[in-house]
């Protein structure tokens, strides 16, 4: 797919800012803090909803200003699409998707595809096991649209067993209990095994890559770490199994809430074990990993979104990363322009 144009509106450090992009590399440049990840940000969020900065959606909205608006028109093989966001400052959301309103945030997964690499992902590495369930729930509800819809219904039985467990403590009934549990065990296998099919996929992808860009010298891992057993039954014996310390706890213990994606360089914890550089490669690797996967999932590319990239490889691997690219449209933010037959650049300069 092809983002066609950006149009924002009071978003930010914008007034009003609309721009035509190139189908290949399209390259935002100037000195920091003048707005350019601002720009990949408003796509980022037309993709999946929100912003990778920050949670609070009325920081999104131009100071001084009641709302902010986002449009984003991308062209796919044989449709085109147009979303459009509104944010106001008391932090409501209006969301369209071809001009008709949507009801629910999650219908926007699947219509504005996106990969993105910005220094928040090389967090996610040596950060809280959530931010990588959080990185991969996203990339999968980008595959599999539905899959947003089983997750959140899993937090609100999840999030109701949990207000049983605390207020009620010593005088739970059994029954009620039960019926929670049941339906946990059902979601907790939907999702285990929808994450379970995809990091199949992806993890031999990860691997290729990552032996290109360490010259074969490094071998990868990414193992997909839970708790939850392959079969319902089992799993509503294991959640029961643990309803005593549960209740005396006040919160669940057992699901896949407490999940983890774990990446290992010959054989030893990136995390714990891996170098700046080695967490960078391996992460970089991910990410054109994701990109093929969604190509092989969805028939179309994504578009990739690199935020202040260039400035940490070295020129081996930008080189890699340039020839890795050159089949589908690419957002870059640097500090310096970019020069190339393919590149449209756009000098970035905070307004006064």
């Amino acid at each position: 797919m092809i983002i066609d144009t950006i149009e924002l509106k009071n978003y930010r450090s914008y007034s009003e800012k609309r721009m035509e992009l190139s189908p290949k590399t399209n390259v935002f440049w100037g000195n920091n803090a003048q707005g350019k990840t601002n720009i990949l940000e408003a796509v980022y969020l037309s993709a999946i909803g929100r912003s990778f900065r920050t949670r609070k959606d009325s920081e999104l909205v131009k100071k001084g200003q009641e709302f902010a608006s986002v449009t984003v028109e991308a062209s796919l093989k044989d449709r085109k699409k147009r979303v459009n966001i509104v944010l106001s400052e008391n932090g409501k959301k209006q969301v369209k998707i071809n001009d008709i309103k949507q009801q629910k945030l999650s219908a926007l997964f699947g219509n504005i595809l996106i990969v993105l690499f910005s220094p928040e992902t090389l967090n996610f590495v040596k950060g809280d096991p959530g931010e990588r369930r959080k990185n991969f729930d996203l990339l999968i509800s980008q595959l599999n649209p539905g899959y947003i819809y089983v997750l959140q219904e899993y937090y609100k039985i999840l999030e109701q067993k949990n207000n049983l467990l605390k207020t009620k403590r010593e005088h739970l009934p059994s029954l009620e209990a039960d019926i929670w549990d049941e339906k946990l065990a059902m979601a907790n296998i939907r999702i285990k095994k929808i994450r379970e099919e995809n990091i199949q996929k992806i993890s031999p992808l990860f691997q290729d890559y990552h032996l290109q860009m360490s010259e074969k010298k490094e071998d990868v891992q990414l193992v997909y770490k839970t708790q939850i057993p392959d079969r319902e039954e089992e799993c509503l014996a294991l959640i029961k199994s643990k309803r005593e310390k549960d209740i005396f706890r006040g919160f669940t213990s057992v699901g896949i809430h407490r999940d983890d994606y774990l990446m290992s360089i010959n054989e030893m914890p990136l995390g714990n074990f891996g170098s700046q550089g080695q967490i960078r490669t391996a992460v970089l690797a991910l990410k054109l990993a994701e990109k093929d996967l969604v190509f092989q999932e969805k028939g179309e590319m994504p578009v990739l979104l690199l935020d202040d990239v260039m400035s940490e490889l070295d020129r081996e691997r930008r080189e890699f990363l340039y020839e890795k690219l050159k089949n589908c449209q690419v957002l870059i933010t640097c500090t310096d322009e970019l020069i190339g037959k393919e590149v449209k650049s756009f000098y970035i300069e905070k307004e006064v």
